[in-house]
C-alpha cells in the first residue's frame, strides 16, 4: 500500500533544491505508517527504508523492500557497437523501465515528466526496443509548435489496417504503441486549444476519432496504447490540459546525480578503455577523465546560462554522450599514451561545447575552465594535450582508392592531424577531386576555413551526425558543407525551389532522398538552409527527419511494400522476422544511419531563434557551428584571388560590390 501511494499519490511530485517534496512526502507517509526504519538494500516487509521510499520497491514475490540500485546489471557493450544503442543500468534507469512495463504491461497511457537530458525518450525508446516485436508494433512521433491534428491522425491512420466496415487496428495478434515525444510543444490557438492535444485526448477516451472524409464517419481504433515524454512548461513548451493528463500514468523523472552520471560515463569508458589495453592511460587518465568532464560540464552550465541572445546555449546530457562517442573513437593504432587521450578529451569538449558559443569572452570561459582542470589533474602532459591548434579527424586518407587498399577497405583512423598547414594539403587534393567530379567550387583556405571544415566533417563521420551552422550569409557555410561530405564519403541532397513550392513538393523531394538512403544504400546529406524554408512547415518535417530519422505518413501502404522488397530478403537472409512492419522498421533504421542533416542558418533577425525554440530538434539533435565574420586573413587573401587591392576593407567592397558575379563562382571561406 506505501509503495502504491508513493508511485500515485506522490508520483509527481518534485526534488529541487528549492522544493524538496518528495523528501516532505516520504517522510510524511513514514510518520503515517509508524514503522522502524533500517538503512539496508534489503528491508523486511515489518519495516521501513530509512533512506526516501522513492529509492525503493516493494518486491511482492521475496515480500521485502528493495533498493533500486540492487536491481542494477553490470553493463554489456552492445554488440554492434553503435553509441547510440549503448544503455547503461543505473538506478534511475532501473526505476523507471520497471514503471514503464508495469503501467504499458497493464494497459493505460503513461507519461513521463522531466527537464530535457533526464533520459526520458531514451529509456522510453529502449524499453519499446526490448518488446517481443511478434506482438508489438512502434510508432514514434516528435511534437513540434507547428505540429497539426491532421499530422497526428495521418500518422495513425497511416499506422494501422482496416479490420471491419468502421474498425481500425495493427495486423491482428499485434499492439501498437504510439510514442509521443514532447507531448507539450503544440502551439495553443485562438480559443485555448491544442488541437494534436484534442485530438489524442478524443482518442484515449474514445478509442478512435472522426473520418475527414466527405461523410465525417466514426472510425474505432483498436489495439493502441500511447507512451509520451514531455518537459516542464516554460519557453515553448505549454500547459496541457489537465482532464488530458488525467488519463496518463504520469512520473516526474528527476534529473539524474552526479553519483549515476560518473557510474555511467565511467562505465562505458572503463570498457573502451580496456580494449585500448595501455596501462599508462589507464592509470593516468582512467578514473578522473570523467569527474574532470562532469566538472567542466557544470561549470559550463553555471556561467554560460541561455539567454535571448544565446538561446542556443542549452547544454544536457546528450552534449555529455557526444563527448564520450567521440573518446570512443581513439584506437590505440594513434592514441600510445596519456598525452594523446588528453589531447583528444580536449578536442570532443571544445567542438561540444565550444564550438557553438558566439563571444569571445564565453569561449574564454570555456578554454580557461579546460586548462585549469588539464593542468591541475594531468601537469606532466598539459604542454602537449594545451597546445594548439587542435585539428583530428579521420580525412587524412579521404581519397585512397578502396581497390588498392588492404583487404578493400580504406584505414580512417580518428587521429590529431598537427597544424593548419599539415590539413591544407589534404582539403586542396580533396576540392581538386571534388572539381573534377561536381560542380567547380573556387575555396580560399585560411586557417577558420579549415576549423570548420575539420568540425563538419567530424560530425558528419559520426553514425546520426547533423549539423546546425549557424553564419551570417556568404561565409562559406554551404560550400564548406559540399566539401566536408565529399571527404566525409557522403553524397549531397539539396532540394530546389520552384514556383508554387509546397509541402506536397517538399514530400515529394524527400522520397527521393529517402529512396537514396533506403533502396540505393547511399550515404547523403541533406543540405537544407533558411533559404528552403518556403513554408514553416518544412521545418515541422525536418525535426521529425532529426529526431527519429523519417517522416511519419510520407509513403502509402502501396509505396512501402515496393521499398521494403529488398529489406525483407536481408532479414530473411539473417533468420530475422521478416514480417511487413519488421521490414518497415528495417528500412527506416537503414535510412536513418545513412542520413546527415546539415542545416545552413543566419543568426540575423529573430527567425532562428523563433524555429530553434518552436522546433527543439534543431538544437538538440544537432552539432551547433557558431562561424564569426572573416578575420583579416581571408580578405587579404581573397584580395589575390579576386585581383583587388589587398587592403582588407578595399576587398570587401570590391568582393560585395564590384566583383558581384564572380564572387558567385569564388567562395571566400
Amino acid at each position: 500500500f506505501l509503495f502504491c501511494c508513493v508511485w500515485s499519490i506522490g508520483a509527481l511530485l518534485v526534488q529541487r533544491p528549492e522544493a524538496k517534496e518528495r523528501s516532505r512526502f516520504d517522510a510524511f507517509m513514514k510518520q503515517l505508517a509508524a514503522m522502524g526504519t533500517i538503512d539496508a538494500d534489503r528491508v523486511s516487509a515489518s519495516q521501513l527504508p530509512s533512506r526516501s521510499l522513492y529509492e525503493y520497491c516493494f518486491d511482492v514475490a521475496d515480500g521485502c523492500w528493495r533498493s533500486w540500485r540492487s536491481y542494477v546489471t553490470e553493463y554489456v557493450p552492445p554488440a554492434s557497437g553503435q553509441f547510440s544503442k549503448i544503455l547503461v543500468s543505473t538506478a534511475d534507469t532501473v526505476r523507471t523501465s520497471w514503471l514503464l512495463k508495469t503501467v504499458v504491461g497493464s494497459g493505460y497511457p503513461c507519461l513521463l515528466v522531466g527537464e530535457s537530458g533526464t533520459s526520458k525518450s531514451v529509456t522510453i525508446g529502449n524499453f519499446l526496443a526490448g518488446l517481443d516485436p511478434a506482438s508489438n508494433i512502434t510508432l514514434n512521433m516528435n511534437f513540434s509548435s507547428r505540429t497539426s491534428s491532421w499530422d497526428v491522425q495521418r500518422a495513425i491512420e497511416d499506422s494501422v489496417e482496416k479490420r471491419t466496415k468502421d474498425t481500425y487496428g495493427p495486423p491482428m495478434g499485434k499492439r501498437l504503441l504510439l510514442f509521443v515525444d514532447d507531448l507539450n510543444m503544440p502551439r495553443v490557438d485562438t480559443y485555448g486549444t491544442q488541437q494534436p492535444i484534442a485530438l489524442l485526448k478524443m482518442f484515449v477516451e474514445r478509442k478512435g476519432f472522426y473520418d475527414r472524409g466527405k461523410e465525417l464517419g466514426w472510425k474505432n481504433i483498436k489495439d493502441v496504447q500511447m507512451v509520451s515524454a514531455m518537459g516542464p512548461p516554460g519557453g515553448a513548451r505549454n500547459l496541457v490540459d489537465p482532464r488530458f493528463i488525467s488519463l496518463f500514468a504520469a512520473f516526474e523523472i528527476q534529473p539524474p546525480t552526479n553519483e549515476n552520471l560518473r557510474t555511467i560515463y565511467q562505465a562505458i569508458l572503463g570498457k573502451h578503455l580496456a580494449r585500448l589495453n595501455n596501462s599508462d592511460i589507464t592509470q593516468m587518465v582512467g578514473e578522473s577523465i570523467t569527474d574532470i568532464t562532469l566538472e567542466l560540464y557544470n561549470a559550463v552550465l553555471e556561467q554560460l546560462p541561455p539567454t535571448p541572445s544565446r538561446f542556443h546555449y542549452v547544454f544536457n546530457l546528450r552534449d555529455l554522450s557526444r563527448v564520450y562517442e567521440g573518446l570512443l573513437r581513439s584506437s590505440p593504432d594513434v592514441i600510445q599514451g596519456p598525452a594523446d587521450f588528453v589531447r583528444l578529451w580536449r578536442n570532443e569538449v571544445l567542438r561540444v561545447f565550444h564550438d557553438r558559443l558566439i563571444s569571445a569572452e564565453d569561449k574564454q570561459v570555456v578554454h580557461a575552465k579546460i586548462a585549469e582542470l588539464v593542468q591541475r589533474r594531468y601537469a606532466i602532459v598539459s604542454e602537449k594535450a594545451l597546445a594548439d591548434p587542435v585539428l583530428f579527424g579521420d580525412f587524412r586518407n579521404a581519397l585512397a582508392d578502396p581497390d588498392t587498399a588492404a583487404g578493400g577497405v580504406v584505414l580512417r583512423l580518428y587521429e590529431d592531424l598537427g597544424k593548419y598547414s599539415d590539413i591544407q594539403p589534404i582539403f586542396q587534393a580533396a576540392l581538386a577531386s571534388y572539381n573534377e567530379k561536381r560542380k567547380p567550387m573556387q575555396l580560399v583556405f585560411f586557417d577558420d576555413a579549415l576549423e570548420h571544415l575539420t568540425r563538419i566533417q567530424r560530425t558528419l563521420r559520426l553514425p546520426l551526425g547533423h549539423c546546425l551552422l549557424v553564419g551570417v550569409g556568404g561565409s562559406g557555410k554551404q560550400s564548406l558543407a559540399r566539401l566536408a561530405a565529399y571527404t566525409a564519403g557522403c553524397g549531397v541532397f539539396e532540394i530546389t525551389l520552384t514556383r508554387g513550392y509546397d509541402e506536397v513538393a517538399f514530400r515529394d523531394d524527400l522520397k527521393k532522398l529517402y529512396a537514396m538512403l533506403g533502396a540505393e544504400d547511399k550515404k547523403m546529406v541533406f543540405l537544407f538552409t533558411d533559404s528552403h524554408v518556403a513554408d514553416e512547415g518544412f521545418l515541422e518535417l525536418i525535426n521529425n527527419m532529426l529526431t527519429s530519422g523519417m517522416v511519419p505518413a510520407l509513403y502509402d501502404d502501396s509505396e512501402k511494400e515496393g521499398l521494403i522488397s529488398n529489406i525483407r530478403q536481408e532479414l530473411t537472409a539473417k533468420g530475422l522476422p521478416d514480417s511487413k512492419d519488421a521490414c518497415w522498421s528495417a528500412y527506416v533504421e537503414k535510412c536513418r544511419g545513412n542520413l546527415h542533416v546539415v542545416l545552413a542558418m543566419s543568426p540575423v533577425g529573430e527567425a532562428l531563434r523563433t524555429r530553434c525554440r518552436n522546433f527543439p530538434g534543431l538544437v538538440n539533435n544537432t552539432v551547433i557551428d557558431w562561424f564569426e565574420p572573416w578575420p583579416e586573413q581571408v580578405c587579404l587573401q581573397g584580395g589575390v584571388v579576386c585581383g583587388c587591392s589587398a587592403n582588407v576593407h578595399s576587398c570587401k567592397a570590391v568582393h560585395l560590390q564590384q566583383h558581384s558575379n564572380r564572387a558567385s563562382q569564388l567562395v571566400f571561406v
